[in-house]
């Protein structure tokens, strides 16, 4: 991964390493910036991708049931997609470069079980829209698009109702319970049979970015109006909130009440562990568009 020296739109605290920047340059509008992994003790696997014609944010796919020594493949999913979108021609369409992200994808190999892949949502300053495959928060001028998948909902309720069932009988305390995670083990069974549904338009299948073909379906294209504001924020976040600062607040006031996240934070799947900074890796980009010279289509 690279990064010109200090652009006014990097925002501090960002791990630069999973930020790339190609092609000379950032849209004109780029405000802000920020990528960073929820503990510095695992290698974050958010991506977010910089050109003159493009802004993407990534979010790779981790799973629990990694056996000792495998290491975890959503990182090589989001870099390998970061790369792809870095080549994207300016005028690509949304299907044109989920095309060229799962030829580069396919050759990844994975050695662990459950879910893999990467989720994205990619700006396009000559297509003045965004294109999402997967649970990134989008929103555009004010409007929220919340990143959310099916499959996703059912394991963490059932996560949570676990978590919270053996809190409430003191079987746990709150402290082995964010450690130990008893419903997340519980929740195997479904993570071990996840890939059935990925790409697949059936109950509860979901679009990623893996190497197989994703439908169109789970192709998302929302149109941006110029002027206005775009927010790009992967699911460590919240919500697609209006500022950087105004994300990190929401998701501080929900961890001091929920660091179990069986309450408000039941959407992340998992806890807050001891020594990290987060439940899960954060991503978020904020741009204001420019009236276009011209139609690209």
């Amino acid at each position: 991964m690279s990064v010109v020296t200090d652009p006014p739109w990097l925002s501090p605290g960002t791990d630069t390493t999973a930020l790339l920047v190609t092609g000379g340059g950032a849209p004109a509008g780029l405000t802000e910036v920020f990528v960073r992994g929820k503990s510095d003790a695992s290698r974050c696997e958010d991506i977010i991708v910089v050109t003159p014609r493009h802004v993407a944010v990534l979010d790779g796919m981790s799973t629990p049931l990694r056996e000792p020594g495998q290491a975890p493949s959503g990182r090589a999913f989001a870099a390998t997609a970061a790369a792809a979108i870095g080549a994207l021609p300016a005028r690509a369409t949304a299907y044109e470069a989920g095309a060229a992200i799962t030829r580069r994808l396919a050759a990844l190999d994975v050695a662990h079980t459950g879910p893999a892949g990467a989720v994205a949502a990619i700006y396009s300053a000559e297509r003045n829209e965004v294109w999402r495959v997967g649970d990134i928060h989008i929103a555009i001028n004010g409007k929220q698009h919340p990143g959310r998948k099916d499959v996703d909902v059912a394991m963490a309720r059932y996560r949570a109702a676990v978590n919270s069932a053996h809190l409430t009988d003191g079987m746990l305390s709150l402290a082995q319970l964010r450690d130990a995670d008893p419903g997340l083990a519980a929740a195997r069974p479904l993570l071990a049979v996840q890939p059935a549904l990925a790409n697949r338009t059936v109950p509860y299948g979901y679009g990623v970015l893996d190497g197989t073909r994703v439908p169109d379906v789970f192709v998302e294209v929302f149109p941006v109006p110029h002027p206005c504001w775009v927010v790009l924020a992967s699911d460590g976040f919240l919500t697609a909130a209006p500022t950087l600062d105004a994300a990190q607040s929401e998701l501080d006031a929900a961890i001091a009440t929920d660091p179990a996240c069986i309450g408000a934070l039941w959407e992340m799947g998992k806890a807050l562990r001891s020594g990290s900074a987060a439940p899960d890796d954060r991503s978020y980009a904020r741009l204001r568009t420019r009236t276009p010279r011209k139609d690209p289509s």
